[in-house]
């Protein structure tokens, strides 16, 4: 007879009801990354702005020696619609079709309040488009310093990274399709979870290599690409999940059609909140509303510092990301507000 059996647990043996917040909110987010990343449209979205940003080098042909700057500016414009529609497409299917498919009663009718499934699918939200953005970014970073395709000897195109690049998509896409026919595995994911090591790979080397240099080609790091872009980048991820935010927290109450459109109009109005609300917000105070409510995205696009062969202050990385982080807890409390009055049943 087994005499613990019905021994009361000691309090050493429970575990803490924080350590038991971050268990219940980590399954959530792990669980929602997990779908995130194993939606196809994820893998479309991806894929197809990679494929965008890597072939703009060649669509930027006769432009009068400006083919560098228009590469530029398509590409951060590539990665922060992408980032705009991976954020309102992830959210939207995480959480707004499982309130209408009613399976988020099967999680908040077990002990987790929703506070905590809001705050797990935030996080899984937030996670998979990190991932996303990284890919984007890495594409972007190794397209730029490959140059454009112009006459001038110092902006020769670098074939090297352009079919590094070109390689490592079809490698991934290949894993993809193996574990998908042979392992039964989601292609999406796997594709992604591919293209991951492949494109680090690339930028570990190329950024030590200048692959258009005369002589010298092995250098320390940041020879072979360009740092600025590195900065511009890592700002337009702090936009994406700005925007990947406000899509959590309107998935809470409309549908994916509606969350897409709105989230595309608070981009269209952040982009243009200085030029629309600032001066007029010295007259009108519904302008003034309008300019402390809607994030200032205006703030993230350093394009015109990278026009003017202005340097991007890596302090200006942190002060747009603690901009960011207290808009995205702004939208995480939103998004708390509205779902805790939400009827799922």
């Amino acid at each position: 007879m087994d005499r613990g059996r019905g021994r009361p647990v000691s309090g050493k043996e429970r575990p803490s009801p924080l350590a038991y917040f971050f268990v219940k909110v980590y399954s959530i987010a792990a669980n929602t990354f997990l779908e995130s990343v194993r939606q196809p449209v994820f893998a479309v979205i991806v894929a197809s702005a990679v494929g965008l940003v890597v072939v703009s080098p060649y669509i930027t042909m006769f432009t009068l020696q400006q083919s560098p700057r228009l590469i530029t500016d398509m590409g951060l414009a590539t990665v922060l619609l992408a980032g705009l529609l991976l954020g309102a497409f992830t959210a939207s299917n995480v959480i707004s079709q499982e309130i209408e498919n009613r399976t988020v009663l099967t999680v908040i009718s077990k002990p987790v309040g929703r506070a905590e499934f809001i705050l797990g699918k935030y996080l899984g939200v937030m996670a998979g488009l990190v991932i996303g953005s990284y890919l984007l970014s890495l594409a972007l970073v190794l397209t730029v310093s490959s140059g454009a395709l112009e006459a001038d000897i110092e902006q020769e195109l670098s074939l090297w990274i352009a079919v590094s690049i070109f390689g490592s998509m079809f490698l991934a896409v290949c894993y993809g399709v193996y574990s998908n026919f042979f392992q039964d595995r989601p292609f999406p994911s796997r594709a992604i979870g591919a293209a991951i090591p492949l494109l680090t790979i690339c930028f570990l080397i190329f950024a030590h290599v200048d692959t258009r240099a005369l002589k010298d080609h092995w250098g320390a790091f940041g020879k072979g690409i360009n740092l600025q872009i590195v900065y511009a980048s890592t700002i337009l991820v702090w936009a994406i999940l700005v925007l990947a935010g406000i899509a959590v927290a309107v998935s809470t109450r409309l549908t994916v059609v509606v969350n897409v459109a709105l989230c595309s109009g608070i981009f269209l109005l952040g982009l243009l909140s200085d030029y629309l609300f600032r001066e007029l917000g010295k007259d009108v105070w519904l302008a003034k509303v309008f300019y402390l409510v809607i994030p200032n995205l205006q703030a993230f696009w350093v394009s015109d510092f990278l026009s003017a062969n202005v340097r991007v202050p890596f302090s200006l990385v942190i002060i747009t990301g603690l901009y960011a982080m207290f808009l995205m807890g702004a939208s995480l409390f939103l998004a708390m507000l509205l779902f805790q009055e939400r009827q799922v049943a």
